[in-house]
């Protein structure tokens, strides 16, 4: 970012003066019965940078201050003479001796107002600061401000990302390192002590204390009040991001994941490519709808592996400024199912994409937190490609006994028929007619639970939404109401159990069976016991 050096002149004179056509930004508000003023020559530095003759000098307005009062304002002027325009602020009127004057500056050309400025002068009364070759720096930087939520257990996690172009210290950021806070960093190697999540602080044990935040990366944030991080210096303007793909010998699902920041004060996109940002409860991470938060932090995946064509493949992350995002930011043919507990905030969500989106895999920043994903060629995942005929198995699992509900959104208009299935209870759900299906769940429940149909005919076996006995363990998992018949495969009687819900019973020995469930319906499974 260029340093500015600026000067503005107050009075004509005989030193060739060249005057901005601007409009005044800030109205000129000297107090005629405040007589008492002195005079200030000036010079100008933008986040360390001084404007030349050859810059667009005339477009820079100065403001100068008492308080929270303007006193009056000019434009850059340049003496042929000189090397750099300047500025002479004469009068400044003040009220007392001692009085503080502060300093602004507007630049005309793209509209910004520079609020924060190093320098300011305190007024002695007699005492004018008009030497032309001592002139009074004043030094403008950029300011990028970030509120952020109290943490609480319920929430109060931010992914953030720097907006500076140098690597910058967390204790120069105001207000990041005040009263408890956390600030991570992730590695997805695990490097020398197999912790992906690393935390800075400003305290004795740091995993870094040499660690800066470095443009274009994310972190992870949180504070036990509510601060607002305020990063000033020259701003970002490099908006690619290189992806990197590390070994880690104890967390394998870990690599190839990489924690990228939006290191701009704009919303942004990255195309048609999927990635993980926190959710709106500020609780855990959630598949992105595409606008990317200012200064926001993302998950994105990289897979050297993946098939020419697919997004996944690229090693780089272009951010591209847009506008704020209406209520519904992806545009493009999509389904979505969003996971709720207790009837609390959005916990987790898996999205069948129709454009030309890549797929993701599935990622949890909490272990125990229960997941929806959709298994595919042995791995998780949180967004796949398909189309509006197919029939996808939905899993679930949850180390917590609760209440749960699924509810969908579509963005175009080619889906006419959404069901969702549930194997344990027999549950045909018509999505785009119900909206969303609550449930009961327990950990020891199967994990294959649902299926998504986007067509009426189906393209698997039916007989499986009847399934409802599993193998867990050294246990077979039964789930229904009525009387379990239990026959070999020759067809000879086992066992029977009456079921109440979910029960367990203990595992049969090795080979096949029928399970009969004789209640409202009769339901018929073929199970295999190893």
């Amino acid at each position: 970012m260029k340093k500015i050096v600026l000067t503005a002149i107050m009075s004509l004179g005989i030193f060739g003066l060249v005057f901005a056509e601007h409009t005044t930004h800030w109205p000129d508000k000297v107090i005629a019965d405040l007589e008492t003023h002195t005079d200030i020559y000036a010079v100008v530095a933008i986040d360390g940078v001084m404007i030349t003759p050859t810059d667009s000098y005339e477009d820079y307005e100065i403001g100068f201050f008492v308080g929270d009062e303007c006193r009056g304002s000019d434009f850059l002027a340049y003496y042929n003479d000189d090397p750099y325009p300047m500025t002479d602020f004469s009068p400044i009127y003040y009220t007392t001796a001692g009085s503080i004057v502060s300093f602004k500056l507007y630049d005309h050309n793209n509209g910004y107002e520079y609020t924060y400025c190093q320098s300011s002068v305190q007024v002695i009364t007699g005492e004018d600061y008009d030497d032309w070759d001592n002139p009074v720096i004043l030094r403008f930087s950029h300011t990028y401000d970030l509120p952020i939520t109290q943490y609480t257990p319920d929430g109060g996690w931010y992914l953030i990302a720097s907006p500076l172009a140098a690597a910058t210290s967390p204790n120069s950021v105001t207000n990041m390192t005040n009263d408890d806070f956390d600030l991570y960093y992730f590695d997805q190697t695990g490097g020398d002590n197999g912790k992906e999540w690393k935390n800075w602080k400003n305290v004795a044990g740091n995993d870094d204390p040499n660690f800066n935040l470095i443009s274009g990366q994310g972190y992870l944030y949180a504070n036990n009040t509510t601060p607002t991080l305020t990063f000033i210096g020259a701003p970002n303007e490099v908006n690619e991001v290189t992806l990197t793909r590390g070994t880690n010998n104890n967390h394998h699902d870990l690599e190839g994941w990489n924690l990228i920041g939006n290191s701009s004060d704009s919303y942004a996109t990255i195309g048609t490519r999927s990635y993980y940002c926190m959710n709106a409860a500020r609780t855990n991470i959630t598949v992105g709808d595409g606008t990317i938060e200012p200064m926001g932090g993302i998950f994105v995946y990289y897979n050297p592996d993946a098939e020419e064509g697919d997004p996944n493949k690229s090693d780089t992350v272009t951010f591209t400024k847009t506008a704020a995002p209406s209520k519904r930011t992806i545009e493009e043919d999509r389904v979505a199912l969003n996971l709720t507990r207790n009837n609390s905030d959005a916990i987790d969500r898996v999205l069948v994409r129709f454009d030309e989106g890549g797929t993701l895999p599935k990622y949890s920043m909490r272990d125990n937190e229960c997941v929806i994903y959709i298994p595919q060629a042995d791995r998780d995942y949180a967004v796949v490609k398909g189309s509006a005929t197919n029939v996808f198995p939905v899993n679930f699992k949850t180390e917590d006994f609760g209440t749960y509900t699924i509810s969908s959104d579509i963005a175009g208009d080619g889906v006419s028929y959404m069901h969702l299935i549930d194997k344990i209870t027999g549950e045909d759900v018509d999505m785009l007619l119900e909206g969303e299906y609550s449930f009961v769940a327990a950990p020891v429940d199967r994990e294959d639970r649902f299926i998504l149909r986007l067509n009426y005919s189906g393209y698997f076996d039916d007989n499986d939404v009847n399934n409802f006995a599993y193998q867990n363990g050294s246990d077979i998992v039964v789930c229904g109401e009525g009387t379990l018949q239990v026959f070999d495969v020759m067809g000879r009687f086992v066992s029977s159990y009456e079921i109440n819900g979910v029960q367990t019973i203990h595992a049969l020995p090795m080979g096949v069976y029928i399970f009969r469930m004789l209640g409202d319906d009769v339901k018929t499974q073929k199970i295999y016991v190893r």
